[in-house]
């Protein structure tokens, strides 16, 4: 009874949030965005042996509510796209691990789609504003986070279990998590919003404050990952983004980021420096990675894949 009664409620969620973004697709937006940046990565629900996240399902809402998909193009990106999940079918001929397969389809499939599809149906501006404000709402709860060594997230239903409960520390220093779980993943998100914060229509003192609150929240998650993606989005906006980004807000944003750079760097490796093992021992074992390119194989399995007597790859 309960279960059915789970199933009608969220029956009717949906279809009341399927009207809303049919009427108008910037509520999609603005509900895939609260839900990427601010429900907990382990709010999921198995449906067919898959775990289904929230941003997962309003992505999938929106998708069926676009119905008409008006301005969507097939582009030669949407070709190699396709061509990257046909490899990944064909691979379940030469011994690919079923469950990884759909795994990595659903995904990967699920958020392009809904890239290529919610970019046809609102405006760039919107959709760079969106995310913008967005951005500095999760980098202010980070800055929170980092202060006050509490996590707001995992205080809600559905964080007992101890990977999601227990804090990330590094050099006696709480890295910053939000809702994603992991810092590595809040802090390569934010990073990656920063392109949106630099082309958003805002006046350029409110740009430059959402730029430093956004690249904070990068850097109190003590993430390498987080803040080499950081530099990468800044090099590549200012080559990329010249439309966008007249030449004097690009001198600006390099000297910003110098500045910026040269203020972060000291805590950064002081902080490293404390790690010591920890930091260490984690930059090692993505070293070690590269030794398995060798047993890599470009269709199917690999045969450097073990299999526990518990049945875990």
């Amino acid at each position: 009874m309960l279960l059915l009664t789970v199933l009608v409620v969220g029956a009717n969620v949906a279809l009341a949030l399927a009207l809303l973004f049919r009427h108008d697709m910037r509520w999609a937006m603005v509900a895939w965005t609260v839900a990427l940046f601010f429900t907990p990565v382990y709010a999921m629900s198995p449906v067919l042996g898959f775990s289904v996240a929230v941003v997962d399902v309003v992505a999938i809402v929106g998708i069926v509510s676009a119905l008409a998909w008006r301005g969507l193009a097939w582009s030669i990106v949407d070709t190699l796209m396709a061509m990257a999940f046909l490899g990944m079918g064909i691979g379940l001929l030469w011994g690919a691990v079923p469950g990884h397969v759909q795994d990595s389809v659903i995904s990967w499939l699920i958020p392009y789609a809904w890239g290529r599809i919610i970019a046809s149906q609102i405006t760039a501006d919107w959709l760079a504003l969106c995310l913008t404000v967005a951005a500095v709402a999760a980098s202010l709860l980070a800055i929170v986070e980092f202060v006050t060594r509490t996590n707001f997230f995992v205080a809600l239903p559905g964080s007992a279990e101890p990977m999601w409960r227990e804090l990330q520390f590094r050099g006696g220093l709480v890295r910053a998590e939000g809702a994603f779980g992991h810092s590595i993943a809040l802090g390569a998100t934010l990073a990656a919003s920063t392109a949106f914060v630099l082309v958003a229509k805002l006046h350029w003192v409110w740009k430059i404050a959402a730029f430093a609150v956004v690249a904070t929240g990068v850097v109190v998650t003590l993430s390498r990952i987080g803040l080499v993606t950081l530099v990468l989005v800044v090099v590549l906006s200012v080559v990329f983004l010249r439309r966008q980004l007249q030449l004097a807000q690009r001198v600006g944003l390099i000297v910003a980021v110098a500045i910026g750079a040269l203020a972060a760097i000291p805590f950064v490796s002081s902080v490293l420096d404390d790690a010591g093992n920890e930091a260490q021992g984690s930059a090692e074992y993505r070293a070690d990675l590269l030794s398995l390119t060798s047993s890599m194989h470009l269709i199917g399995v690999s045969p450097a894949r073990e299999v526990l007597p518990t049945g875990a790859d």
